[in-house]
C-alpha cells in the first residue's frame, strides 16, 4: 500500500513539473521581452514609457482613457498631453473614478475629469477628442461594433484608437480573458475604423492603433 502511494505522488509530481515545463516554455517569448531592470514595477512590465512614446501625443491633447481602472495610464496620459491637454477617465465603478480624483488631486493633476460610464455607452462628454486609449478594457465590452460605432461619433477627423489587450498564447494564470489581435482588427473594421499599426514589443499584450 505504501509503495503504491508512493509510486502514485511520484507520478502526479512528474505530470506537475512537465505541466511547469509546457507553460515555462510557451511563455519564453513573453519572458524574454520583459524589462528585467524593472521587474517588480508596473512601469517595467508594461513599457510604460514606449507605449506612451508610439502613442505620440501632443501638449494640449484631448484623450480618453476608456476603461480606466486604477488610474495608471490617466496619470501618465495626463502628464504626457500637459496642463493645456485634458485626460478623461472613463470607467463603469464609480469607487474607481472616486480613487482616480483623489490620487490625481495628490499628483496635482489638474486636468484629468472623471466620467461615469454604462456598460452599453461610454457617456463622452465632448467630441473632437484626439485619442482614446484603452488598456486591457476591450474584452469586457459586449456588443463591440455596436458600441465603437457610437464612440467613433467622439473622435476628431484625425482622431486615434489606442487598444491594448491579451496577447495570443498568454497563459491564462497571467491574464485570464482577452480579445486577440485579429479579432480586434476585425470587430473594428466591421466599426468602421482603419488599421494603421501594431506593436509586439509587450510580453503579455498586443498594442494596435487605428484611425476613423
Amino acid at each position: 500500500m505504501s509503495f503504491t502511494l508512493s509510486h502514485a505522488i511520484k507520478v502526479v509530481l512528474g505530470l506537475v513539473f512537465m505541466s511547469f515545463l509546457v507553460l515555462l516554455l510557451g511563455c519564453s517569448s513573453a519572458m524574454s521581452k520583459l524589462d528585467y531592470s524593472n521587474i517588480f514595477n508596473r512601469k517595467g512590465w508594461n513599457h510604460t514609457d514606449k507605449v506612451v512614446e508610439k502613442l505620440a501625443l501632443k501638449k494640449g491633447d484631448v484623450v480618453v482613457d476608456l476603461g480606466a481602472g486604477d488610474g495608471y495610464f490617466s496619470y501618465v496620459l495626463a502628464e504626457e498631453v500637459g496642463s493645456a491637454g485634458k485626460v478623461y477617465a472613463v470607467d463603469i465603478s464609480q469607487s474607481a473614478l472616486d480613487k482616480i480624483s483623489k490620487n490625481a488631486k495628490e499628483r496635482n493633476l489638474d486636468n484629468i475629469y472623471t466620467v461615469l460610464a454604462e456598460e452599453a455607452d461610454p457617456n463622452l462628454p465632448v467630441n473632437d477628442i484626439n485619442m482614446i486609449f484603452m488598456s486591457n478594457s476591450y474584452h469586457h465590452i459586449s456588443d463591440r461594433i455596436t458600441y465603437f460605432k457610437k464612440v467613433s461619433k467622439h473622435l476628431a477627423h484625425d482622431g486615434r484608437l489606442a487598444v491594448l489587450d491579451t496577447k495570443e498564447g498568454t497563459p491564462f494564470f497571467i491574464i485570464p480573458h482577452g480579445v486577440h489581435a485579429q479579432q480586434i482588427r476585425q470587430e473594428l473594421a466591421e466599426a468602421g475604423y482603419k488599421y494603421t499599426v501594431g506593436y509586439d514589443f509587450l510580453p503579455f499584450n498586443n498594442f494596435q492603433l487605428f484611425t476613423k
